[in-house]
């Protein structure tokens, strides 16, 4: 069940999250949205459940999530309505569920490159953004009311959740619309804004980290990004772009 009164008492956003499509289970909020896509669905929509069976992150990895205690959705952008820079939409969407978490409960979490939700160097949350034609899908996934039994025995050493965090359980709804408000937000922000503002969130900025880019590693300090939102890297005195890959710190 979606608590549709609670969420719209904390959402203070003209189009995102306006209209909501609840699913009691799913296979992917991602593959949910572009079903919608097909037909004719208003930009700024938010497919959700709270019942995620095969959720995907990154590079196809499984996304692990709990049913009734994750947050699991995602929305649906259209380039034609939405004054989106499409490079930087991993950065805002980061930012924004940092923000949206602070605000709602008060718990300062971080970003490591490109677009994991960290605490305490235990990974939260990630972001999984697809785009076709004149779309773009932002997947998000967050751990929430999870305890350490919770988690999936293969991500437990990794992985963390906020109510790990601090002992509390967070109303999903409320939280949903605290980060939404982030979201739309921070789309209306400049490009310099919004690298500034990655940044200033950044777990790792000017520190020693491992860029796996399939079988190579690189270490190396990571000095920032550049306009593109690509990470900068400085092995032995000297810049190098890295994009596409992961990083470990």
């Amino acid at each position: 069940m979606f608590y549709h009164k609670i969420f719209e008492s904390h959402l203070n956003t003209d189009i995102i999250g306006r209209n909501i499509k609840y699913f009691e289970s799913a296979e992917s909020t991602n593959q949910e949205a572009w079903e919608l896509i097909k037909g004719n669905i208003t930009a700024g929509t938010i497919t959700i459940t709270k019942q995620q069976i095969n959720g995907i992150g990154r590079r196809g990895d499984k996304w692990f999530s709990v049913p009734y205690k994750s947050l699991t959705f995602s929305i649906i952008l259209n380039s034609k309505i939405n004054s989106i820079n499409r490079k930087l939409l991993s950065l805002i969407s980061g930012i924004a569920v940092v923000e949206g978490i602070k605000k709602y409960t008060n718990i300062v979490s971080g970003l490591k490159w490109p677009n994991d939700i960290m605490i305490d160097n235990k990974k939260i949350g990630g972001i999984l953004i697809e785009s076709k034609g004149d779309f773009s899908v932002i997947g998000i996934g967050i751990n929430v009311n999870e305890s350490m039994n919770d988690l999936n025995p293969m991500i437990r050493n990794i992985s963390t959740s906020l109510k790990i965090h601090n002992n509390e359980s967070i109303e999903l709804e409320s939280l949903l619309a605290n980060i939404l408000n982030q979201i739309e937000y921070y789309y209306n922000k400049n490009n310099k804004e919004i690298i500034k503002k990655w940044i200033k969130r950044c777990i790792h900025i000017n520190r020693e980290i491992q860029f796996h880019n399939n079988k190579t590693i690189i270490k190396g300090i990571f000095k920032g990004l550049k306009p593109d939102g690509q990470g900068i890297l400085n092995i032995k005195g000297r810049d190098t772009i890295i994009s596409g890959g992961v990083i470990n710190i």
